[in-house]
């Protein structure tokens, strides 16, 4: 999985021009542009991918990317967690994909799962990712409960599927998912 942003849309000019030292330069819109993938870079991770037979999405977190990618007729895309207030993207993503998408419910509460069963009801399919914004994520803390909760809600729609983002160190949240109704883990 990689990321993709259009850095100048999605910042604005004060973000983009405030301190942050990094080895592109000595400001946040040197810093992401340096680290954005370029639409070669994306050209050769789908070349490569290709070659060896490894299926590679994207989370997308502005419709500019989206458009951006769209040549590569991504069978899955990730909605992240960070972006979880831009509504008005994820409307207009929602009416455009039709594809599975993954859903990252990081630091959100229950309007948000609220929203995305409300926005992608064209969706093949639907991960809901529960995750914790927290980095490492303390194996007390990691609420595998919540992917319960999303396994709950799939048994009265077949096109949610719980997922579990696992931030914790080892393997005990992730197991835990599973025995829970993930079924898909991000690690």
């Amino acid at each position: 999985k990689v990321q993709k942003r259009d850095v100048d849309s999605f910042y604005t000019e004060e973000q983009l021009n405030s301190y942050y030292w990094s080895p592109f330069g000595e400001t946040l819109g040197d810093y992401r542009r340096g680290v954005e993938l370029s639409d070669a870079m994306l050209d050769l991770l789908d070349e490569t991918c290709r070659k060896y037979e490894i299926e590679w999405f994207c989370s997308i977190l502005d419709f500019p990317s989206y458009q951006a990618l769209k040549r590569f007729n991504p069978r899955l895309i990730k909605v992240p967690s960070t972006i979880s207030n831009h509504r008005e993207y994820q409307k207009q993503l929602a009416e455009d994909y039709r594809g599975t998408i993954v859903v990252s419910t990081g630091y959100t509460e229950q309007e948000y799962v609220d929203h995305v069963l409300r926005t992608y009801t064209q969706s093949e399919a639907i991960y809901l990712m529960h995750c914790i914004s927290a980095y490492p994520t303390p194996r007390s803390a990691c609420n595998v409960a919540v992917v319960g909760e999303y396994n709950a809600i799939s048994r009265n729609d077949p096109r949610i599927l719980p997922a579990y983002s696992s931030h914790d160190l080892g393997a005990m949240g992730s197991m835990l998912s599973i025995a829970s109704g993930a079924r898909m883990i991000e690690k």
